[in-house]
């Protein structure tokens, strides 16, 4: 993926996880659960957005092909 601000993004992610893990080290499982269930949500949510536009760009093709 070419995008800066994505990569950017995860780093900040990471650096907030590490301040959390390092004042609350008992929580290392825990937040483990969280971020897979977050990964989990996000992949659903990937692939309802895919479908949709896989219908929307088939029925586009649909409607190029009527007759006028």
């Amino acid at each position: 993926m070419n995008c800066p601000e994505y990569y950017q993004a995860g780093d900040k992610v990471n650096k907030f996880k590490m301040k959390i893990l390092e004042q609350y080290p008992d929580l290392e499982q825990l937040m483990e659960e969280y971020v897979n269930a977050q990964m989990e949500q996000s992949e659903l949510r990937r692939f309802h957005e895919f479908s949709v536009g896989v219908r929307v760009g088939a029925q586009l093709m649909i409607e190029m092909l009527k007759e006028l």
